[in-house]
């Protein structure tokens, strides 16, 4: 086994990290990229001592916490980013499908990996948009997912001039995206950024997901096969529609069926 720079860090830090760790990675294989320049994905620390997935709460801080990526302790200033969004609690903010948790309910919800109601609550109380890009194993998702909250929509309109973070998610393994233009370090994003407007002239390809309801339907029911069978047809159809599974050349296609071509797009 070769010993470099990164496996040596890894063990002085005693954590898993991914190899770019606060490094710029161009490998954007998403299509939306191909007509854009500058952009990266920021390397971060996916994982703590124990192993826990910490990568989503590592991007976001990347972002919005300066401090962030030049402390030798990450986990601190998590814990206290976590701390700081029970303490600014406030049922007013809440978008309407999180609006039934009290703060107790999110103290217990930020112990664990992000769901949908942690991340709509995020985005409630920083009053921010998060655009996000998918990946699983290597199959790039051409979807644009835009997670807004109350107050946001102008005239119909998702109002993209507030800022916005931009995260990927390669395998449930959060990384953020940043511009860096010969050395110039952009992290928000609104509708003047070239790549706000490169995705707004996709507007086919979003999806935005205010309340995540369309988004729990993906987090909360394709588990395994077990779970799915405990859905309606109807239901089952939907996921269909929202995975953009084609499934018109089947004849009779029953739930049994759909179920293993929703397991097989996983």
């Amino acid at each position: 086994m070769d010993i470099n720079y990164d496996l040596i860090l890894s063990h002085l830090l005693k954590k898993k990290i991914n190899t770019s760790k606060y490094t710029y990675n161009n490998d954007l294989k998403f299509k939306l990229f191909n007509n854009l320049k500058n952009y990266y994905r920021y390397g971060i620390i996916s994982h703590d001592d124990n192993q826990n997935n910490i990568s989503f709460y590592s991007s976001i801080l990347s972002l919005i916490d300066n401090n962030f990526i030049i402390t030798n302790d990450e986990l601190s200033i998590i814990n206290s980013f976590k701390n700081d969004l029970i303490f600014k609690y406030d049922k007013l903010l809440l978008s309407d499908s999180i609006s039934d948790l009290n703060k107790s309910d999110i103290r217990e919800k930020l112990k664990i990996e992000p769901n949908h109601e942690i991340i709509q609550y995020i985005v409630d109380i920083l009053k921010i948009n998060i655009i996000i890009f998918k990946s699983n194993n290597n199959i790039y998702d051409d979807n644009i997912y835009v997670i807004y909250s109350n107050g946001l929509i102008h005239d119909g309109c998702l109002d993209l001039s507030i800022k916005t973070l931009i995260l990927l998610n390669y395998d449930n393994i959060w990384e953020p995206l940043i511009e860096n233009n010969n050395n110039i370090i952009k992290k928000f994003f609104n509708n003047q950024d070239d790549i706000i407007i490169e995705i707004l002239k996709n507007k086919n390809l979003i999806n935005y997901y205010h309340n995540l309801k369309d988004i729990k339907y993906i987090e909360d029911y394709i588990i395994n096969k077990t779970v799915l069978n405990k859905l309606k047809l109807d239901k089952i159809k939907e996921i269909i529609q929202k995975l953009n599974i084609d499934f018109k050349s089947i004849i009779k296609p029953n739930k049994l069926i759909l179920i293993n071509l929703i397991l097989e797009k996983l």
